[in-house]
């Protein structure tokens, strides 16, 4: 597992990760799920774009053949975020989370990166 955080004059303003899957046999060794998380006081300056950029290298370096990242299919902007980077929308989970007594449908994105 690997963590990269962005800096603000010494303050840390967001962080994604990438956790490597195992599967039973290591069959899904080459996947990694990653997860991104950004202050509100920092959105929309390009602090989200640099880190899922710098994440993709680095995945790309370890080995990884796709990546996942998953969000609510109401986050318009985390959805444009993850397309501005390559990831292509694979799927639509109807009703996957509830929050606050409301279902969410959860949207599935995957990157598929070149062999190193």
């Amino acid at each position: 597992d690997e963590l990269l955080v962005a800096k603000v004059q010494g303050k840390v303003v967001g962080f994604v990760g990438i956790r490597r899957l195992k599967g039973e046999a290591g069959e899904l060794h080459h996947v990694g799920e990653i997860g991104i998380a950004v202050h509100p006081e920092f959105w929309r300056k390009g602090i989200g774009t640099k880190l899922l950029k710098a994440c993709i290298s680095l995945a790309k370096k370890q080995g990884f053949l796709r990546l996942e990242a998953d969000t609510l299919g109401s986050n318009i902007a985390m959805r444009r975020l993850l397309e501005k980077v390559g990831f292509r929308l694979e799927g639509i989970r109807a009703k996957r989370y509830r929050r606050d007594q409301e279902f969410h449908d959860e949207a599935l994105y995957a990157l598929l990166l070149e062999e190193p």
